[in-house]
């Protein structure tokens, strides 16, 4: 049997298409749009007749077993139903109420359909115990578990390009790429920025400028083009980009961290570098998540003028900064101009 590469969007987005729904459901993940959406539509499918009698709806200060009784009992008038849990707290509530929650799951009657829904509960824990049991529960009644996350980099991409080219308006893919990059892979953010950019645009093509100019940018992705700027020696645009994070009302101590995290990446990338260590080593060892991982390719490309002695000159700089901060014996909008110069310095030398 060949391997199945789908994504658990695609495998719900087929079922949801067939209409053939039954059993017990959890939904979780970690894009917000996509997992409202597929929910939205999966619990208009489970039910049929009067809403009233037929979609019952559980949240996190539920009785459990007012939802045993739900999903026990026949529809009414109809010939399905629908019961709901919303982000119940698997890991706070009583071993009585787990217990009967998972006694639940392979008890629910024919023609109901039991959803059980994650938002602010995290759900992805492989190892966590209680995860694991519901896990199985579930699997050993037939159910189904799908997890709806952000889709990936180049799929974004595509969409992006598609969404603007309905508006009649260009998005190169180049641009296409660094608004993922900039603005992170939410699907709801990036909508919103999207509609932000054609609607600034009007008509034409899409620029790098239109999306620093417009956009509200991602913490990662705003400080990776500050220490570009840095090692492009244009210390006048890095002052700009500080700016937009202190108009964004971005904390100081968050701003100096983030930019610590990415001398932290340009050093891991070095070393890995110097020892013959590939991206997926890097990955790997230091366990960055798919939505991050594009901070390791912006590191290599920042490595041309970095060598060893000059990121340790940097990380000294950063941590004078960090005490700085921490004494308030200081402006933090001036401390944080004033290290900006300086790495630059740092990195330049007399050319700067």
């Amino acid at each position: 049997m060949p391997y199945d590469i789908k994504t658990d969007e695609e495998k719900l987005s087929e079922q949801l298409k067939k209409s053939d729904l039954s059993g017990v459901y959890i939904i979780y993940g970690n894009d917000t749009y996509l997992k409202q959406y597929y929910f939205d539509k999966l619990v208009s499918l489970s039910y049929s007749g009067d809403p009233f009698f037929n979609l019952q709806k559980f949240g996190y200060d539920c009785n459990i077993q007012d939802v045993y009784d739900a999903v026990n009992q026949f529809p009414l008038m109809s010939d399905s139903k629908c019961v709901v849990l919303d982000d119940y707290d698997i890991f706070t509530c009583s071993k009585d109420d787990f217990d009967r929650l998972c006694k639940v799951v392979p008890e629910v009657e024919q023609g109901c359909v039991f959803i059980i829904k994650f938002d602010y509960i995290d759900f992805d824990q492989k190892k966590e115990s209680k995860v694991v049991r519901l896990t199985k529960a579930v699997q050993k009644a037939g159910g189904h578990i799908y997890n709806i996350s952000h889709r990936s980099k180049a799929k974004l991409v595509r969409m992006l390009m598609k969404s603007a080219a309905r508006r009649n308006i260009t998005l190169p893919e180049s641009e296409a790429t660094y608004l993922v990059e900039t603005v992170g892979e939410d699907l709801n953010i990036l909508r919103n920025e999207l509609e932000k950019l054609c609607l600034y645009r009007k008509d034409g093509k899409i620029t790098r400028e239109d999306i620093l100019e417009v956009c509200v940018t991602d913490m990662n992705a705003s400080v990776y083009d500050y220490v570009g700027c840095i090692t492009d020696g244009d210390v006048s645009k890095a002052l700009k980009l500080l700016d937009k994070m202190f108009f964004m009302r971005v904390d100081p101590y968050s701003i100096l961290f983030n930019i610590g995290m990415v001398y932290c990446d340009m050093q891991r990338a070095l070393a890995a570098k110097r020892s013959g260590k590939t991206k997926n080593d890097l990955i790997t060892d230091f366990a960055y998540p798919d939505n991050m991982r594009f901070k390791i390719d912006r590191a290599n490309r920042y490595l041309g003028r970095f060598d060893r002695p000059k990121i340790e000159k940097s990380f000294d700089c950063l941590i004078k900064t960090d005490k700085l901060l921490k004494s308030f014996g200081g402006d933090p909008r001036e401390l944080l101009e004033q290290t900006t110069v300086e790495l630059t310095a740092i990195l330049w030398g007399a050319e700067f």
